[in-house]
């Protein structure tokens, strides 16, 4: 956890971005709740000819465990799907596996007032499927 923590707040202060005010670090031994992250592409990665994954893919994956992280938070059970999965991106029941869902995440890294969805959007129904919205 504090290696994760410093990384975080090197990151941070390498952008040159003071921490979100709820982040304040009061007591070390204590756990941290952050409501935003900040994502970079290393310029030295596509340099060296890897493939890097786009801006939007990082938008989307930070969005996907953020969602993750709140839904574990409050005692859910989860896990990731593939990306073949046509509507979901996470599966997710209770401790009981009484109740099952299907999460679509939904990300913008920027605050919007429309939402990108895929043309399918409109045909899938179920009571089960649960839409996310994220802004960053």
């Amino acid at each position: 956890m504090r290696d994760a923590l410093a990384a975080v707040i090197e990151t941070y202060e390498d952008l040159g971005r003071s921490l979100p005010q709820n982040a304040v670090v009061v007591d070390t031994s204590s756990l941290v709740w952050f409501e935003m992250l900040v994502t970079t592409l290393r310029k030295s990665s596509r340099d060296e000819g890897q493939r890097v994954a786009s801006k939007q893919q990082f938008t989307g994956m930070v969005g996907l465990y953020l969602v993750a992280a709140e839904l574990s938070r409050r005692n859910f059970i989860l896990s990731p799907t593939s990306r073949s999965a046509e509507a979901a991106d996470l599966l997710v029941t209770d401790p009981m596996c009484k109740h099952t869902y299907a999460v679509q995440v939904k990300t913008n890294a920027q605050t919007f007032s429309f939402w990108l969805t895929g043309p399918s959007t409109s045909q899938i129904k179920s009571d089960t499927l649960i839409y996310a919205f994220v802004n960053l």
